[in-house]
């Protein structure tokens, strides 16, 4: 989701209560001086929409691995 919907999103709650959130963005993600492009995080996050629910970090991290494959870019090795 882009900020500006979480943004309209959270308006129509009152300011004073309370909710659980969590979110992830492309440099959350970014692992171990690995490189996320844009378009990777993207193509991760049309990926991701469309999960049921799951634990998001590991939703948000197979996306990640689903958009590279899909754009055809392998993973850096890290070793």
């Amino acid at each position: 989701m882009k900020v500006s919907q979480a943004i309209e999103l959270l308006k129509e709650l009152p300011p004073n209560a309370y909710i659980c959130a969590q979110w992830y963005d492309q440099e959350d993600m970014t692992k171990y001086g690995e490189e996320l492009t844009d378009e990777v995080w993207a193509k991760a996050h049309e990926i991701w929409n469309n999960y049921e629910n799951m634990d998001m970090y590991y939703a948000v991290e197979e996306a990640i691995d689903e958009a590279r494959t899909a754009l055809g870019i392998e993973r850096e090795s890290n070793e």
